[in-house]
């Protein structure tokens, strides 16, 4: 990020942690940008109320879930944002 705000391209000083702080000061530029191209062609065919709805809470759309390590099935998923866990 340092690289992306004109400095020299080491790691950023903490504090403000750069999930707090993100790039230029904007937290928003931290979603990975292929992402949200990604999200495009379904919001174009199902409609914009439909991405909406796919969410939970506030939260709106799909997202993936990397699970890694010592776990019975790693892989990645594909869940509705805002969901953080399992229900209860």
């Amino acid at each position: 990020m340092e690289c992306m705000e004109g400095h020299r391209g080491e790691p950023r000083n903490k504090p403000p942690f750069p999930g707090n702080y993100g790039c230029h000061g904007r937290t928003e530029t931290l979603r990975t940008p292929s992402t949200t191209l990604a999200d495009v062609p379904v919001i174009v065919q199902r409609g914009a109320q439909w991405w909406i709805d796919q969410g939970i809470g506030e939260a709106v759309g799909w997202k993936f879930f990397a699970v890694s390590g010592h776990v019975e099935r790693p892989d990645v998923y594909l869940g509705a944002d805002g969901h953080h866990g399992p229900p209860g």
